[in-house]
């Protein structure tokens, strides 16, 4: 059974970070779509003339777009649907092909939009790997996600430097997988804080959780034993009120021997002492509803010090 409870409560860990991953994803999308349109209109007006088809890179333009409309609308359903309804799989599935289309069509950049003006395809070359060095931070909270992104643009960006005959982008080529190598260990090392810090922020929640039941529970506990103890109270009176009762009228009994009469009295004594205790437990519930009045009388301490002395005796 333990393990079982474990078992279950780690199910549930997994599935609330998953949750919150997908959350946090969609929760940076509005403004990386607002982001990719301005660059990639930015770069499609800078291109638009110097590239060496003008027909490629506004189809390039127009599919960048109309993602950028898709993506938005699945992030704006995704904010307006339901704590369950964005428990789905679909949401991650949906994502991570978004992203991963992103990222190839970036690369395709560098293709769509090839230029044979050496500044221009540097400029293609410092978008692509801006583009990629910005999504780190609103991709980073899942790992496969980053890499489904990155390599596409990366790695075409890559394959044409390749292929070009200048030196200078042949370098530039070399310094790319440089930047591959070193954006993937950092992706890395950045998907697993914010991991972690997903996982510490949701344990707290647990805690938290925990802690409100407890305190409930307690709550409900001592409810429960002010009422018992009310109860109990009041069900002892009534046998007590008939033993003090039988005593008294027995000490109007004048056919009884003294001994008898002081037997008698010392009954009543603890009689009126055990009926004293119960008035306290009374108190003691009230106390604990606030619904205790104190009032302040004379005591006759004599008379208390010869009871507990006769009592003991």
């Amino acid at each position: 059974m333990e393990r079982h409870a474990e078992s279950g409560s780690g199910h549930t860990m997994e599935s609330r970070i998953q949750l919150e991953e997908i959350r946090m994803l969609y929760g940076s999308m509005m403004f990386s779509m607002l982001a990719t349109f301005m660059v990639s209109l930015i770069m499609y007006l800078v291109l638009l003339g110097h590239a060496n088809s003008d027909e490629y890179l506004s189809a390039w333009f127009g599919v960048m777009v109309a993602s950028i409309l898709l993506r938005s609308w699945d992030t704006y359903r995704f904010t307006g649907s339901t704590p369950e309804e964005q428990r789905r799989k679909s949401w991650g599935t949906r994502f991570l092909a978004g992203s991963t289309f992103a990222g190839f069509w970036w690369g395709m950049l560098s293709w769509l939009g090839y230029s044979v003006e050496n500044e221009y395809q540097t400029l293609i070359v410092v978008c692509i790997v801006g583009v990629a060095g910005g999504s780190l931070s609103t991709l980073s909270y899942r790992w496969h996600t980053i890499v489904f992104f990155l390599m596409p643009a990366l790695l075409l960006l890559e394959l044409r430097l390749v292929l070009e005959t200048n030196d200078f982008f042949l370098v530039v080529s070399y310094l790319l997988a440089v930047f591959i190598l070193f954006t993937l260990s950092t992706s890395r090392r950045a998907y697993k804080n914010s991991n972690q810090n997903i996982r510490l922020r949701i344990e707290a929640a647990f805690r938290q959780d925990a802690l409100t039941a407890a305190k409930n529970e307690a709550e409900q506990a001592n409810e429960a034993k002010s009422i018992f103890l009310s109860n109990m109270s009041h069900e002892l009176r009534t046998p007590l009120n008939a033993i003090i009762g039988y005593t008294q009228l027995l000490q109007h009994d004048d056919s009884l021997k003294q001994n008898q009469q002081d037997n008698i009295k010392e009954i009543n004594v603890a009689g009126e002492l055990l009926l004293e205790l119960v008035n306290q437990v009374l108190d003691l519930a009230s106390i604990e509803e606030g619904n205790l009045k104190l009032s302040m009388e004379p005591v006759a301490l004599r008379s208390v010090v010869e009871e507990c002395a006769s009592l003991v005796q």
